[in-house]
Order: C-alpha cells, then structure tokens, then sequence
C-alpha cells in the first residue's frame, strides 16, 4: 500500500515551493525637511525655511561649520546646551531652532541669515 502512495509522496515533496513574504508592517513616509520647517514653525514656515536654505543650502543635517554651528539651522550646540550628535538629527535640530526664534519673540536674531 505504502509503495502506491511514495511517488505520489516523492513528487509532492521535491516540487519547489514558491511563497512571497510581504511585510507585515508598511513603510512609513520619512517627512522631508521642508515638511519639517512647516510643522514646528506654522505661519512662520516660509520665512523658516528661507532662513533654513540661507544658512544651510543642501539641507545637509551633518554640516558643522569651523565655529560649532551644526545642522539645518546652524545651530551653535555648546550655546544653546545640545550636543552636536542632537543638532545632527533634522528633526531635532528644527525643534531647537523653533525653540530659540519663539524664545527670542518670533525674530532671527539669533542667525546670521534673515528672511528678509
């Protein structure tokens, strides 16, 4: 009886299996640093990101200039107490230099850059 079934056995196991493995969880959209400026600076965005391009004019979230200065903004780390590893992260970076424009009443003061 066995001897019947075994090469019907036999071509079922050495047939190739062919399968897909898809994710289970979908790729989440990284926001562009334009998008970014836009979230944390409101109805402040357009002049953000002029200065933004001004001071830094790749986006490039790793440049550091000769004095310190770090990032999207250029912001200078031992100042305004971060770390240039903090400063690197665009994300970050966007969130302290929001932080510095509304502490500083809503100007430019503290960038050589201005929107204007």
């Amino acid at each position: 009886m066995l001897s019947i079934f075994f090469p019907l056995l036999q071509a079922i196991v050495t047939q190739p299996v062919k399968f897909e493995i898809k994710p289970i969880v979908q790729e989440v959209k990284q926001k562009t640093v334009d998008e970014l400026i836009r979230e944390y600076f409101g109805e402040y965005s357009d002049e953000a990101v002029e200065v933004a391009r001004c001071e830094n004019r790749k986006f490039d979230s790793t440049k550091v200039n000769e004095i310190g200065c770090v990032g999207i903004f250029q912001i200078y780390a031992k100042y305004h107490n971060t770390t240039i590893e903090e400063m690197q992260d665009p994300e970050k970076n966007i969130k302290k230099a929001y932080e510095i424009f509304s502490n500083d009443n809503f100007t430019w003061n503290q960038w050589s850059c201005k929107p204007y």
